[in-house]
């Protein structure tokens, strides 16, 4: 397979996933409290994040404080407070 055909295939598989979160999110949203779907959601991909990152480079790299500060709002502001205005919005 060609690499522009390996691109346009996890292209179509992104949007897929992307498509069924809103799906699920859906769902969600009529049966559970927003902030603790959030919670919930939040702490499960930061420990498959953390195993990836742990497998792949043999630990965890050393940041400075002011980077951890960076990487922890950028976390706040990419992973929870879209998926908080998003279920908001479906809601």
């Amino acid at each position: 397979m060609t690499g522009r055909r390996i691109a346009y295939i996890e292209m179509t598989l992104a949007m897929v996933l992307f498509g069924s979160m809103i799906v699920a999110g859906k769902l969600v949203a009529v049966g559970f409290p927003i902030f603790l779907t959030s919670a919930f959601r939040a702490a499960i991909s930061a420990m498959a994040l953390l195993s990836i990152v742990i497998i792949q480079t043999g630990g965890l790299p050393a940041l400075s404080a002011r980077n951890m500060v960076y990487v922890v709002l950028h976390a706040v502001c990419g992973q929870v407070l879209f998926y908080v205005f998003l279920l908001y919005g479906l809601r």
